[in-house]
């Protein structure tokens, strides 16, 4: 313990009497008798108090700690032990209010209900129908002129114009051309404007002529060219129309269109056989024979499709074209040189030809 120095009485006033009772230890001495200092023994049980508090705090906190880490131990061991679950995901509808409580209906929002759709106004470029729109704002192309025509076989550039339902052979016509004049009878010009070619409803040729405004036009390639007819035995049907698609509205179909139809009947034609001059060669002392002359066309048959046969005089046939017969000159004698044709349809060709060596 700590003393002071010993009393002083110098440190007293004289206004101040200081009286010692000799019954007074040293101690009181060193007693403060001051009012401020009389609380003085209540400072430890303050101490107490902040220290019961501050222990609940330090206990409070580590309680709190140890929860925190059982938690996060817990959450890691099932974590590590239990396998994992993809969750599957739950399609809630846009605007209903979703709640765990059974009681709680969903309502449906407004923005949720679909809306029905408009049905769409019919296209004109799908419009498989003539339009219904004013007759003011229709046009109508029309032909005004079809010529159809095929070349003839006899006369080489010589076209003969197509007849409904005309007759041919097989292998005729080779090609069909149609000069088409085409025309618009109203104020209202086309949108592109196409023509089309079929046969047997199976499209030969398609191809645009342009806008066409009132009057009539003539495509540039007036003549429609490599349209091939079919040659199977049989009748054909051949259309022409224009506007095809009906990309724009008309006030008149039935103009739109031509038709004709052609026959194709079984050939009934024999190849031609030709014996030319060539055929017969004269040498010094003997007559040769050609068969190499001996020429054979068809309508319809190539050559390679035709059996052609060759003959001297009372001689047998022989296919062979490369034959070469010679027999003595005798001046006046004459010789007959025969070839025979036939065609993949039966019909036989024959020509024949007397040589008289001079």
């Amino acid at each position: 313990m700590e003393h002071s120095s010993p009393f002083d009485p110098r440190s007293l006033t004289d206004s101040t009497p200081v009286e010692l009772s000799s019954t007074q230890s040293d101690n009181s001495l060193y007693q403060n008798d001051s009012p401020q200092h009389e609380e003085k023994p209540q400072s430890p049980i303050r101490l107490k108090k902040g220290i019961v508090f501050l222990m609940a705090l330090v206990m409070l906190v580590l309680l709190s700690s140890t929860l925190a880490f059982a938690a996060r131990k817990n959450s890691w061991w099932q974590k590590l032990t239990q396998p994992k679950v993809t969750p599957i995901p739950t399609i809630q509808p846009i605007g209903f209010i979703s709640s765990p409580s059974p009681t709680v209906t969903p309502t449906p929002s407004p923005s949720f209900s679909p809306t029905p759709k408009p049905t769409p106004r019919p296209s004109v470029k799908a419009s498989p129908t003539p339009f219904s729109s004013p007759i003011s704002l229709l046009t109508n192309v029309r032909f005004k002129r079809v010529l159809c025509q095929y070349p003839d076989a006899s006369q080489q550039n010589l076209l003969i114009t197509l007849s409904q339902n005309q007759q041919f052979e097989e292998g005729s016509p080779s090609i069909i051309d149609c000069d088409l004049t085409i025309e618009n009878t109203t104020t209202v010009p086309t949108e592109d404007t196409f023509y089309s070619i079929t046969q047997d409803g199976a499209l030969l040729k398609k191809e645009s002529i342009g806008i066409l405004a009132q009057g009539i036009y003539l495509p540039n390639n007036s003549f429609i060219q490599n349209v091939t007819p079919k040659q199977d035995v049989g009748t054909h049907t051949v259309t022409i129309t224009v506007n095809p698609d009906k990309l724009y509205p008309e006030s008149n179909w039935d103009d739109n269109s031509y038709t004709f139809t052609y026959q194709i009947v079984a050939d009934r034609t024999p190849p031609v056989v030709t014996i030319l001059d060539q055929a017969q060669w004269i040498q010094d002392s003997q007559v040769c024979y050609n068969f190499g002359f001996v020429n054979t066309v068809d309508n319809h048959s190539i050559y390679d499709q035709l059996h052609n046969e060759y003959q001297l005089d009372d001689n047998a046939w022989t296919s062979d074209r490369t034959t070469l017969v010679c027999v003595p000159k005798v001046s006046g004698a004459s010789h007959t040189v025969r070839g025979k044709s036939t065609d993949q349809r039966g019909n036989i060709g024959q020509a024949e030809r007397t040589f008289i060596i001079p």
